[in-house]
């Protein structure tokens, strides 16, 4: 047992007895005359640290999961239902409840929506940090529109009952240019805050030899551009690679970051020459090929990597 501190958490999971079934096994029946409902019965003995606690629990799960039903050819819904009572040798106890509802409708080829709600509930009290539960009270609605190998569009936000706010309204679209390069453009809008997050414009090309990978965020509010970032890797022919990762900052009008990184390959060696904005350093390196020298990670600079 480490003692040094009371700041981390370990369980020791000692012997314990578990029991699964469902009712396709007891008798093939279903809850409701519906769906078939997996069962769990559990005792097991458990040593929490750092308190050193001993706790045995026993448990009780019943989980109504996964029910679909077509409405009509072009609209699904599911449901899933889950009901867990907890005992413990302490003489507390708790139980949670849970219940999930999905509907899908499909308005053409393309675009579909989705409506999902989420109901979660947590009562009485477990000594156990591993069965400490929430609550929850949501509902979501999205819409899709996808065409494979071609593009997808989502437009998603929610209602939070808890909270009594509204989800963030949320646009993300990816467009594929071809097979190994896409678009991704990203956009919110807070209810809360009254104001548009940062829109993000990303394009990635895996293409051979170019690896590229650019983004761009746009402040909408301050109708600046906030930052673009760059990630590229070249392998020029069978010797030469050239590495660069970059930053720039809209708010600040200069280069946060830049580096760069040339690679040949001297058969069973490797060179490397590696230049760095900050510390504003030019580094040599070279070294067995199997074993190539340890150097700094491209794109770490002053405040971590990069984003």
């Amino acid at each position: 047992r480490y003692t040094g501190d009371d700041n981390y958490y370990a369980l020791d999971r000692l012997p314990a007895i578990l029991v699964n079934t469902d009712t396709r096994r007891l008798g093939d029946w279903r809850l409701l005359g519906r769906a078939y409902t997996r069962l769990q019965a559990e005792l097991g003995y458990f040593r929490q640290q750092p308190e050193n606690e001993a706790i045995t629990r026993g448990a009780f799960t019943m989980d109504l999961g996964g029910y679909e039903q077509t409405l009509d050819a072009h609209t699904t819904a599911r449901t899933g239902l889950r009901f867990r009572q907890s005992w413990f040798d302490d003489g507390s106890a708790q139980y949670n409840t849970g219940f999930s509802g999905e509907l899908r409708h499909a308005i053409d080829g393309h675009w579909n929506t989705r409506i999902a709600y989420d109901w979660v509930s947590t009562r009485g009290f477990a000594p156990l940090r591993l069965d400490y539960g929430g609550r929850a009270h949501e509902v979501q609605l999205q819409f899709v529109r996808f065409a494979p190998d071609r593009s997808r569009i989502e437009l998603s936000s929610g209602f939070d009952f808890i909270s009594d706010s509204y989800r963030d309204l949320r646009l993300q679209a990816e467009l594929r240019s071809s097979r190994r390069s896409y678009w991704r453009i990203q956009g919110a809008y807070s209810f809360e805050r009254s104001e548009w997050w940062p829109l993000l414009l990303r394009y990635t090309t895996a293409s051979t030899p170019v690896y590229l990978d650019l983004t761009a965020r746009y402040d909408i509010e301050r109708s600046k551009l906030a930052s673009v970032t760059v990630d590229m890797d070249w392998q020029m022919g069978s010797w030469w690679r050239m590495e660069f990762v970059g930053s720039y900052s809209g708010f600040t009008s200069r280069i946060d970051q830049a580096d760069i990184r040339l690679t040949r390959d001297l058969h069973c060696l490797i060179a490397q020459l590696t230049y760095s904005k900050w510390p504003n350093e030019l580094s040599f390196a070279i070294g067995i090929k199997a074993f190539p020298a340890v150097s700094r990670t491209l794109g770490i600079g002053a405040t971590g990597a990069y984003l």
